[in-house]
């Protein structure tokens, strides 16, 4: 099989990931043909691939150094060398693209993350519907399991990671503008399902970027736009109001979470008694406290949830008090940056903030100068990621890796 078709179809399984074999999804193995395919042409010079290298050198170190941390609950050595494999996977994959940067046909690869994509939204549907493809939505062989029961947050972080490349693809198929706006409805009204609040919201803020390329005026006086908005808003409370209300009443049916939100009622729209967001606190707290005691190479890649912090800041949530630390110590992190800075320590942490760094301070940049094309839509994609980071925990996994690598691939190419 030739290395771009291999490519095309690692493109489409890392936007639908329904089938793993031996307990790793399927892209994993295609990608090890692919490097079959080039990986003698493979450079590890410059260009940003040297900031990958260093970050797996600090997974390796921290990993090593996690084996002399009290970690009861730790799944042994297999876990420990499973996951540095995987890492070294997710490394592999940017250092793969800046390094073929300039061959990569970005409207096929665009295509086939389009295609991919469609199919992780009707796969979703179904398995969360009554239908046929209940029957298999996780079935398992002896060594390949298919699953179409993806949960709500790996599937919102899904489309967030390749929406903006799906407009790429679009625009530059010469999609007519009606068909575009429908698809835009079409997004929204399936994001909205969800009954999420962040995703749905930073959607919205992805599509502002996309409309900001499209209209280069707007791009380059938005902060003109927005503080005028900003300061009427603020004036005209009671009309806000009214208008904020006929929004959330609209909205009800689709996603109630959404609909409290607007209104600022109920738990999706008071944080103080949202459990959502308390869980989300506590996390930080014992991300404090295991950066406090491990500064410099943390507990070791993935295992935040089996570390057993003390958790006496559990006290300051009284809306938490049905559980356990012990049952609190075992949940994910619900956050990429400070499952970070726990597992690897302040250096992984400062060098993987200067890698989603470079590439988003040149597209800001470009915003702000009005300089950007359709060409940089796919920027957006690392936008999105990165801000949802802040509420998922999603760094091990190949789509993230494969967006940072994206953005440097562009970045290399300017």
């Amino acid at each position: 099989m030739q290395k771009e078709n291999l490519f095309s179809i690692f493109c489409f399984l890392l936007a639908f990931p329904f089938l793993s074999v031996l307990g790793n999804n399927i892209t994993f193995y295609i990608f090890l043909l692919l490097l079959l395919h080039s990986g003698r042409y493979l450079s590890f010079r410059s260009n940003g691939r040297g900031y990958f290298l260093i970050f797996f050198v600090i997974i390796i170190i921290s990993t090593l150094f996690s084996s002399f941390i009290d970690i009861p609950r730790h799944p042994g050595l297999l876990s420990v060398i499973k996951s540095s494999v995987k890492y070294f996977y997710w490394v592999l994959i940017p250092i793969y693209l800046i390094s073929y940067s300039k061959k990569i046909n970005m409207l096929k690869l665009s295509k086939y993350i389009f295609l991919g994509s469609n199919f992780l939204i009707l796969g979703f549907y179904l398995s969360h519907s009554s239908s046929p493809i209940d029957i298999i939505d996780n079935y398992s062989l002896i060594v390949i399991d298919l699953n179409f029961n993806y949960g709500r947050n790996p599937f919102v972080f899904n489309l967030l990671a390749v929406i903006p490349i799906n407009y790429y693809y679009l625009f530059k198929s010469k999609t007519k503008i009606s068909n575009i706006v429908i698809y835009t409805f079409f997004i929204l009204i399936i994001m909205l399902l969800t009954n999420g609040r962040a995703g749905f919201l930073i959607l919205l803020i992805e599509l502002l970027f996309i409309y900001s390329i499209l209209n280069i005026n707007f791009s380059k006086y938005l902060y003109l736009i927005l503080i005028p908005a900003l300061i009427i808003s603020i004036s005209s409370v009671e009309i806000a109001e009214e208008i904020s209300d006929n929004i959330a009443e609209t909205i009800q049916p689709i996603s109630p979470r959404i609909s409290e939100l607007i209104r600022g009622e109920g738990e999706a729209g008071n944080l103080d008694i949202d459990k959502s967001w308390l869980v989300r606190q506590l996390m930080i707290d014992k991300a404090l406290e295991i950066t406090k005691k491990h500064p410099l190479t943390g507990i070791g890649p993935n295992n935040f949830s089996f570390y057993d912090a003390d958790m006496i800041y559990l006290r300051n949530y009284p809306r938490l008090f049905g559980y356990n630390a012990r049952f609190y110590n075992s949940l994910s992190a619900h956050n990429s940056y400070i499952k970070l800075i726990s597992e690897v320590g302040l250096i992984g942490f400062l060098v993987f903030i200067i890698i989603i760094y470079r590439p988003l301070n040149y597209f800001l940049r470009k915003i702000r100068n009005g300089s950007v094309s359709v060409d940089d839509i796919p920027y957006i994609s690392l936008v999105g990621i990165s801000i949802h980071f802040f509420v998922f925990s999603a760094l091990a996994g190949a789509i993230s890796w494969f967006v940072i690598g994206l953005s440097w691939a562009l970045y290399n190419s300017r």
